[in-house]
């Protein structure tokens, strides 16, 4: 199975415009940034923010049955934008981009990739799968 670090790697390279790829399951946070940057949140508040995402991801899933699954969230802020992208179970994406990226490409080159990553396992479990992006 590929590690969460790999994953970080290979996604932080995947448009010019990503800043940041964290990923979050449970109280562990594993992330890398764009080489050349200073980070906007300490480790502590890098924490604190992919907790509280997952919460916001968590109650968007309470109107699931109506809509559908979410796909991704995504918030604009006066220095970046963030998505936030369900992985599997609890494990989610955090990824903040340029203020002026095209973040709906960005955005379709994640969910591409994810499409392509988890895989859907018997009684709704979800795995990650062991293939190179290309």
């Amino acid at each position: 199975m590929i590690s969460y670090d790999e994953i970080c790697e290979i996604l932080v390279r995947v448009d010019p415009n990503i800043r940041y790829v964290g990923i979050l399951d449970g109280e562990k946070i594993t992330f890398r940034k764009r080489a050349g940057l200073y980070s906007l949140l300490n480790t502590s508040e890098n924490v604190k923010s992919a907790t509280h995402a997952l919460m916001r991801w968590q109650s968007r899933r309470v109107f699931a049955a109506k809509f559908g699954m979410p796909l991704y969230a995504m918030a604009e802020y006066k220095l970046i934008k963030r998505v936030t992208i369900q992985l599997k179970g609890n494990v989610i994406l955090l990824v903040s981009m340029d203020k002026d990226a095209p973040h709906d490409k960005v955005i379709r080159k994640l969910l591409k990739i994810k499409e392509k990553w988890i895989v859907e396992e018997p009684l709704g479990r979800n795995s990650l799968k062991n293939n190179h992006i290309r």
